[in-house]
């Protein structure tokens, strides 16, 4: 589960229920199923083969073959759908990850629903990407990109479709600004001297999320003296045993700390001074936006959405994609400016609350719901 989950559980949660009835579909438990039954969200199984569940699109990249894989299992998932939209009389289909694109473009069209879908991949680079793109702008009647950065991918010629609109990410201030005002962790529950500067990067273990540009960054700032640092390290995924590799091999396990895939992460963001985000590639996360909300500062790369999210120099720095020099400038730099860190945390947190609250992506996602149901 990463932050697109998250954002599609708020969305759901916080639909106006006067004039929206929410029915999620889902193949796998989870924990976001788990609290959207406590939610009182009405849920119902659809049985997936897992043989396609378990295809990633990398596996597709190395060997077009696994494609005959989803054909062959797609048919009884797609008609499984087709047969629960008329069972309960859907009117919207709005499917989340790619898989569910999938599935959900054919069952809508053969039970007569609308389909409105976020996008919040860069699918730009490999054929497999290139072809769930058209795929998305055949099929659904709306494409909400996250940022217009991803939006522009969409570009046919000259021009975006129509049916491709930006609506970013938001983040609940409530939540936030309760953890503000009141810390539940501090720095010795997590084993850190108090006087320690704290970094911290959040996110799933992937090469694109550029986890090893950050801890080279850490190295070079023991190297040049910065001894009072500790980096966190919140999340998990595919490149766990390679990361821990790196930081066991170059002696680093005493300021770089893995906490694991973690829940509270208001409250971690409350322990720390700065968030770093060194990815490669993004559409538009919400860890910086999570970051800004509790007047952290925010170092990433600038690349994607991202120069969308943080304003340069002002709710935090953006430095160039792979560069650890840069990163590690840019870390040194607020570690130097305690002054900087604080006024940058006072804008990011006024940034959000203007444009990225949760409000404000709820309401905009109804109102294209309408516009979706007017128009059939």
């Amino acid at each position: 589960m990463g932050g697109g989950e998250y954002s599609i559980y708020y969305l759901i949660k916080n639909l106006r229920k006067d004039i929206f009835e929410p029915i999620v579909f889902y193949s796998h438990e989870n924990k976001i199923v788990k609290q959207l039954r406590k939610d009182g969200i009405s849920l119902v199984n659809i049985r997936l083969n897992e043989k396609i569940t378990s295809v990633y699109r990398d596996k597709i990249k190395k060997d077009p073959l696994n494609l005959l894989i989803y054909i062959r299992y797609l048919l009884p998932g797609i008609f499984e759908v087709v047969k629960f939209l008329k069972k309960y009389n859907v009117d919207i289909l709005h499917p989340h990850d790619n898989l569910s694109k999938i599935i959900a473009g054919p069952a809508a069209k053969i039970a007569g629903v609308k389909v409105v879908a976020h996008c919040r991949d860069l699918l730009k680079e490999s054929l497999v990407e290139k072809v769930l793109m058209l795929y998305q702008l055949l099929f659904m009647d709306r494409i909400i990109a996250v940022s217009e950065s991803n939006r522009r991918l969409f570009k046919l010629g000259t021009k975006v479709p129509d049916k491709v609109q930006t609506i970013y990410n938001g983040v609940d201030l409530k939540r936030f600004g309760d953890v503000l005002e009141n810390a539940v962790l501090t720095k010795e529950e997590l084993g850190i001297d108090n006087e320690k500067f704290v970094i911290g990067i959040i996110g799933v273990f992937d090469k694109c999320k550029g986890h090893i540009y950050l801890f080279h960054a850490v190295e070079k700032l023991l190297e040049k003296g910065y001894k009072n640092i500790v980096c966190l390290v919140v999340g998990d995924g595919r490149e766990r045993e390679d990361l821990k590799g790196f930081i066991v091999n170059r002696s680093l396990t005493d300021y770089i700390k893995f906490l694991g895939y973690r829940s509270e992460i208001p409250e971690l963001l409350k322990v720390m001074d700065i968030v770093v985000m060194p990815s490669i590639q993004e559409s538009f996360p919400r860890v910086p936006l999570e970051a800004m909300a509790m007047k952290v500062p925010v170092i990433a790369t600038n690349v994607g959405g991202l120069p969308e999210s943080i304003d340069n120099g002002k709710t935090g720095i953006l430095v160039p994609p792979r560069d650890v020099i840069s990163l590690y400038e840019a870390i040194k730099h607020l570690i130097e400016n305690p002054e900087l860190r604080k006024k940058m945390g006072e804008e990011g947190r006024r940034r959000v609350g203007e444009r990225f609250s949760m409000k404000n992506n709820v309401r905009e996602t109804e109102r294209l719901y309408l516009e979706v149901l007017e128009n059939s």
